[in-house]
């Protein structure tokens, strides 16, 4: 099973990609014209464009893929096309517990030498129903 927040994420990648586009423009028509408060609104106009320039870098990509025998957990950014190193993956026969506190997900794992490691992991832009998938697949290898 897989799930993920790729059209959610997208979508809100685009839409600040929006925003900025029009800062841009903003950005563009006062520094070609001159008024009384040009200076003031190209000031913010700056400063908008570096927090959204900010945020859509911070933007992640979650997902979360059950293969029976494997989990794993991956984060990417949506406009990175190649493939991307997981997170976290591990066999499910060394899961050894879980739980999901203010989305956040705290993995416990099996060594092999029967030591556990402990693994924090944050679910992105991820919805209660996804969550509740993510409890059920976990409580299913747990039993």
């Amino acid at each position: 099973m897989k799930l993920d927040n790729r059209k959610s994420t997208t979508l809100l990648s685009f839409g600040i990609l929006l925003f900025i586009a029009l800062d841009a423009f903003v950005i563009m028509f006062c520094s070609m014209l001159s008024f009384t408060y040009s200076t003031v609104i190209l000031k913010t106009a700056i400063f908008i464009m570096a927090v959204l320039l900010i945020i859509l870098s911070r933007i992640r990509i979650f997902e979360f893929e059950n293969s029976g025998m494997v989990i794993t957990i991956q984060y990417h950014h949506p406009f990175q096309k190649k493939w991307m190193v997981p997170f976290i993956e591990f066999p499910t026969h060394l899961f050894h517990d879980f739980s999901i506190k203010n989305n956040c997900l705290y993995l416990t794992l099996r060594k092999e030498n029967e030591e556990f490691i402990d693994f924090k992991v944050r679910l992105y832009r991820i919805g209660s129903a996804q969550i509740k998938k993510i409890q059920q697949e976990f409580e299913e290898i747990k039993n």
